[in-house]
């Protein structure tokens, strides 16, 4: 279900980064509920000018997912708000894109299990990023990184499947 909110964080967001944030979110709905969505998300980033984006995308998405060291919030695609874990893998891309991997990797850590799967993502937000840069689409990292998602010391990590819809 989706929520009211007074402000629509998405608004504030480029073209650019809702369409990620679009993305991840309908994906991650297709693969939770059985839904077809890719051809919709391949539609996306052909007009975007970076078909091959969505691939590596999923890829992303996949890894944050089955790897993840506790429940990573993906929201709705109608939800207007911006969770702290999306707006994370957004600075992911940002960051890796602009050529600051420790810090992408940092956030990455913060999110999955073990540094094979940080190092796996990170593969995967280079490709998107090598992608995007391509073709000639830019993300803009912001100057303040994402709030720290650690679990707190002792949280438990969730049995079930980790990425949460809302």
């Amino acid at each position: 279900m989706c929520s009211t909110i007074e402000h629509d964080e998405r608004a504030d967001l480029p073209v650019l980064e809702n369409a990620l944030l679009w993305s991840m979110r309908a994906w991650t709905i297709g693969l939770s509920r059985g839904i077809p969505v890719e051809e919709r998300i391949e539609e996306l980033f052909a007009k975007l000018g970076a078909p091959e984006a969505a691939g590596q995308l999923y890829g992303f998405i996949w890894i944050i997912g089955h790897c993840a060291a506790r429940a990573v919030e993906v929201d709705c695609v109608c939800n207007p708000r911006v969770s702290d874990h999306e707006r994370c893998l957004l600075d992911v891309l940002a960051l890796t894109q602009h050529g600051r991997p420790a810090e992408a990797e940092g956030l990455l850590a913060s999110l999955v299990s073990g540094q094979a799967a940080a190092a796996a993502a990170a593969a995967s937000a280079r490709q998107i990023s090598q992608i995007l840069t391509a073709s000639g689409r830019f993300l803009a990292p912001r100057p303040l990184l994402a709030r720290d998602v650690r679990p707190r010391s002792g949280a438990a990590v969730p049995s079930r499947r980790p990425i949460t819809v809302h």
